[in-house]
């Protein structure tokens, strides 16, 4: 009797400690499911991340070849600031006045001109809206990439201010003591639209000047104080153009660079 009777509380507990057993191993068969389950939705983020990132590079690979052709565009335009500058420094040096011919009017002309510089910066935006710049892990290309286009914004800053210089104070003191013809690239555009009909085949005629201009022009370049603050003019438009090119040429170096580091890490 009392063998059944202990064998009666027995049974009770064991299948107590079964359910219990049985309830603990379902748990953590949940656990474990929901384990492997953000595993498996952290593994695919960490993917997605990493081809996102991949084609963030690829895009900025992009922008910056562009933005390498954009500086070489921007350095002929200031080269050739360079050539007729000197050009005309040489000639006043040489014959210490300025002789106002058809040469000097397009050297005049070219120097009283800029190029707009445009930085490519599409991607490196779109990384900073979206906040997805985050995603790039490798702090040390992290760092370039801000570093580069803050150069690349304080470069564009620079030319666009000295720019505004020239529209504001140099071409307007050129405009009222001299004279200067159209910039060679301008020339290219007014022949496409002489060819399509906009202005009549003789627009260089209408624009050019007559004797009594010339003679007036020479006249007032002649001028002491006239002559000193052209010249000075000159060499200062000169020293800007020399200015932009040593920026542009550090800037070509850290585009390339950055490049190449872009390029290294899509691989």
């Amino acid at each position: 009797m009392i063998l059944r009777k202990l064998k009666n509380i027995t049974t009770p507990t064991r299948k107590k400690r079964s359910y219990v057993l049985y309830a603990i191993g379902e748990i953590t068969l949940i656990v474990i499911g929901i384990l492997i389950a953000i595993q498996v939705d952290n593994w695919r983020e960490s993917q997605n991340n990493k081809k996102k990132v991949s084609n963030y590079f690829s895009l900025l690979a992009n922008d910056l070849s562009d933005q390498l052709a954009e500086i070489d565009a921007q350095v002929k335009a200031e080269l050739d600031i360079l050539k007729d500058s000197e050009k005309l420094i040489r000639n006043y040096n040489r014959d210490r006045h300025f002789i106002t011919d058809a040469s000097y009017a397009q050297s005049l002309g070219n120097i009283n001109n800029w190029r707009t510089f445009i930085k490519i910066d599409p991607t490196f935006e779109q990384l900073l809206v979206t906040g997805h710049v985050g995603l790039i892990e490798d702090e040390e290309i992290k760092k370039g990439i801000f570093t580069y286009y803050h150069q690349l914004r304080k470069v564009e800053a620079i030319i666009t201010e000295n720019h505004q210089y020239i529209q504001d104070s140099f071409s307007p003191f050129v405009l009222r003591t001299s004279s200067h013809s159209l910039p060679d690239f301008q020339n290219k555009l007014y022949q496409r639209i002489v060819q399509l009909g906009y202005l009549p085949a003789n627009i260089e005629e209408l624009l050019s000047e007559t004797d009594d201009n010339n003679q007036f022009i020479q006249a007032n370049t002649d001028q002491p104080h006239v002559r000193l603050e052209l010249f000075n003019s000159i060499k200062f438009r000169y020293r800007i153009a020399a200015v932009h090119l040593s920026y542009l040429e550090d800037l070509r170096t850290r585009t390339e660079a950055l490049s190449q580091q872009i390029t290294a890490r899509k691989k």
